[in-house]
């Protein structure tokens, strides 16, 4: 399974730094807020809305020092739970997000047989949550 993580590293006066997030949008956020921050110390006119990675263009250029924007991506294995109710809800899970991938590409035949075993699933995650009340 590919996992995408999205990185802000750079140098500063402090030195290094790197930071990782879980998606682009979180990335930007912190990396606007940074900036804004940044932009307040200098004083300097206006903070550029839009891309935060203009402000840093500017910010690096003021203060010298080094900063980037880059995704790395992760071929990370997936990870079947050992608890049996975990498992079943993965599993469903799993049903759900190829069901909905396959009414994006307009696969309704395929897309129908998965809706087949993703209510099959949900009978195991039932069964599987009463076994674990028992």
């Amino acid at each position: 399974m590919l996992v995408n993580l999205y990185t802000f590293t750079g140098t500063d006066e402090d030195g290094g730094y790197s930071n990782t997030f879980a998606s682009a949008a979180e990335r930007d956020r912190i990396m606007d807020e940074a900036a804004r921050e940044k932009w307040e110390e200098f004083g300097d006119g206006d903070y550029p809305d839009g891309d935060p990675r203009h402000a840093w263009n500017i910010i690096t250029l003021m203060g010298g020092g080094s900063h980037g924007a880059d995704i790395l991506t992760l071929d990370a294995p997936p990870v079947v739970p050992s608890d049996p109710v975990a498992a079943a809800r993965a599993a469903a899970e799993a049903l759900r997000y190829a069901r909905d991938c396959l009414a994006s590409a307009g696969a309704d035949r395929a897309k129908e047989r998965v809706k087949d075993a993703l209510a099959s699933a949900l009978g195991a995650m039932r069964h599987a949550e009463g076994k674990a009340v028992r």
